[in-house]
């Protein structure tokens, strides 16, 4: 009885003592994820695009001719992390209805449900699913929504940052058959060639 009683707080206590240093090990680890995630997030700014000063267009070949275009109603929002680029990310928007091309009788008929179908599919996003930077490249994989179809896209783009501000281009091709706009032709090409030019007004931070 000696024996069992003696021992056992002994070992009672040195359970403790380790529990003790192992709950000490988990909040150090817990406190440092903590702070690097704390201080990622200060780094990162977020900005919201400025419709007025930004420019979404696309060209399509028809006819052997390039027939240029542009979407006048955008929205959106960057978040841009320098320090840490895989954290940076960005959605944006236009109204499909807001397309223009500078003949009415055709951005009309574009908005018809063989094209863009507005009537029940009234934004196109781009919306990023992962951004990396190697040097001054910086790349993304992003989703693109197009009516009631969405796909995977690699895109490259640049990034200048001003004061109070930054710059998002870009330009890559996407299909317009992968999202059911239009149909096949021999006089309308298959690819569309966007280039994005987006202005970016930065947020206030929270304090």
């Amino acid at each position: 009885m000696t024996f069992c009683f003696d021992d056992g707080p002994v070992l009672c206590l040195e359970f403790r003592v380790r529990g003790s240093m192992t709950i000490k090990m988990k909040m150090r680890t817990l406190f440092t994820c903590i702070l690097i995630s704390g201080c990622s997030s200060l780094l990162a700014q977020s900005y919201t695009l400025d419709n007025d000063l930004s420019t979404i267009a696309f060209a399509i070949r028809n006819f052997g001719v390039t027939v240029k275009g542009e979407f006048q109603d955008a929205g959106g929002e960057l978040v841009l992390n320098e320090e840490d680029p895989t954290t940076s990310s960005f959605k944006a928007y236009v109204q499909a209805a807001s397309i223009a091309t500078g003949i009415g009788l055709r951005d009309k008929h574009l908005r018809e449900d063989a094209y863009l179908d507005v009537k029940h599919f009234q934004k196109i996003t781009i919306t990023s699913r992962q951004v990396s930077r190697e040097n001054n490249k910086w790349s993304a994989t992003v989703w693109v929504t197009i009516k009631d179809v969405t796909r995977d896209l690699s895109i490259d783009f640049e990034l200048d940052k001003k004061e109070r501000g930054c710059t998002f281009t870009s330009t890559f091709k996407l299909n317009r058959l992968d999202f059911n706009v239009g149909a096949n032709s021999f006089t309308l090409a298959d690819d569309v060639i966007v280039t994005l030019k987006v202005v970016g007004v930065e947020k206030p931070r929270l304090p």
